[in-house]
């Protein structure tokens, strides 16, 4: 139904609105510092990351994020159940290897950002969410437009 999809989409954009905006004022008013854990193995590490990565509510908020915007450019012409449970298995080894290959890399490299550079990459990615909210209010409004 048109209506429970432009809710959803307007819950999504309010929630995403919201993490922007405690995003952006937590860049603002803390130092963003880089855990000191001495994690014992290599291993270990790989993941715990991994881990940390895959229960992260924002990785969550970006799967939402994804499939809508992909339904909504096309990439998803229509909700097959069959067409849907292909994408989402080679979505989610798409996820698997994303998330792997971001916890080796900053294993390797962690040392290597400043907390300058951690605070920049943060303020723009809380514009991106931002911008994310603007476009999911913007599509839900649209939505309950056609349907009232």
């Amino acid at each position: 139904d048109e209506r429970v999809k432009a809710a959803l989409l307007f819950g999504s954009g309010i929630l995403l609105a919201v993490l922007s905006i405690l995003t952006f004022k937590d860049v603002i008013k803390k130092n963003v510092s880089l855990s000191q854990l001495k994690l014992k193995t290599h291993h270990m590490s790989i993941i715990t990351g991994f881990t940390m990565s895959f229960t992260n509510p924002l990785m969550i908020v970006f799967w939402i994020v994804y499939v809508q915007f992909s339904y909504d450019i096309g990439v998803i012409p229509h909700y097959n159940p069959i067409f849907l449970l292909t994408f989402v298995l080679f979505s989610g080894l798409g996820l698997l290897t994303y998330l792997l290959l971001i916890a080796k890399i900053l294993h390797h490299a962690r040392k290597s950002f400043s907390k300058e550079f951690i605070k920049k990459i943060n303020i723009v990615l809380s514009f991106i969410l931002a911008g994310f909210s603007v476009y999911f209010l913007i599509r839900s409004l649209q939505l309950f437009k056609l349907v009232m």
